[in-house]
């Protein structure tokens, strides 16, 4: 078998072995990753430079912020009024 054959097999099967085991599927995600990433000898640099590459966008960035936001407005009472407002 071809090696990323095999480790499709190897991401899939303890996904699935850790969902059925019970684990947490964040859990699973992130511990099936890791075995499959042993498996084909990536560099441990290499993965963080790319994770931290992925979270460096602002329309990303916006979302927690947004909510955020929403959540100060919401406490401040501000919503009510720009729903009066509104209608």
């Amino acid at each position: 078998m071809a090696t990323e054959t095999i480790a499709t097999l190897i991401l899939m099967g303890t996904f699935f072995l850790l969902i059925f085991l019970g684990n947490h599927i964040i859990f699973s995600i992130g511990i099936s990753t890791a075995v499959t990433l042993l498996y084909l000898g990536v560099p441990i640099q290499t993965v963080a430079q790319q994770a931290v590459k992925g979270l460096n966008s602002f329309s990303l960035m916006a979302v927690p912020f947004f909510l955020f936001l929403g959540g100060i407005m919401a406490a401040g009472k501000i919503t009510d009024k720009l729903v009066k407002l509104a209608k």
